[in-house]
């Protein structure tokens, strides 16, 4: 058995990095603690690697003989794509576009699964003043969804930006 400890070593790297900047934008944009806010960042991007192992685990038993799948084992295991290989640009780039919106629902869903259960509940207490002044209680809850899920989607693409210009740099440098 052969462990890939380079990917594994660049995924707590980037779980670290993604944690940092998500739980800084959820703190900002949701007025959440400190706590809760890394809280959730760590646990919504331990969910994400998780199901993105098992995903990649079962896409690659399913094209392990293609092209673009040894390409993708061989990146992972030596950090260079083989010499002798056809263009998989736009594959990676329609890959790393699903990816980076699977994540983010993944995260978003998360999100609201814990505030369900009650794992994480909202704490900016002004969102719910305004379930008293406001006629409806579902319209109060759609806006504090909304503001959630952009909070998300700043904190993921501020993170997945960052990923991108070190797996870049890797590339130039090393």
């Amino acid at each position: 058995m052969v462990l890939p400890l380079r990917a594994i070593a660049c995924q707590i790297l980037f779980t670290f990095i993604s944690v940092a900047i998500e739980a800084g934008v959820l703190q900002q944009r949701l007025g959440l603690t400190r706590r809760t806010s890394t809280y959730y960042a760590a646990i919504a991007n331990l969910i994400c690697a998780f199901f993105g192992w098992i995903a990649f685990f079962y896409i690659v038993s399913i094209f392990q003989d293609t092209q673009l799948m040894q390409q993708l084992v061989s990146y992972i295991f030596t950090g260079r794509f083989t010499v002798d290989s056809e263009p998989i640009e736009i594959a990676i780039v329609v890959g790393a576009i699903g990816i980076f919106f699977i994540g983010w629902f993944v995260k978003s869903l998360s999100l609201y699964i814990f505030q369900k259960i009650w794992i994480l509940p909202i704490e900016n207490l002004s969102w719910y003043e305004q379930v008293d002044k406001a006629h409806s209680e579902r319209l109060v809850r759609y806006h504090i969804k909304s503001a959630q899920d952009r909070a998300i989607l700043v904190g993921h693409a501020m993170s997945h930006t960052t990923i991108l210009f070190l797996l870049i740099l890797t590339i130039f440098v090393f």
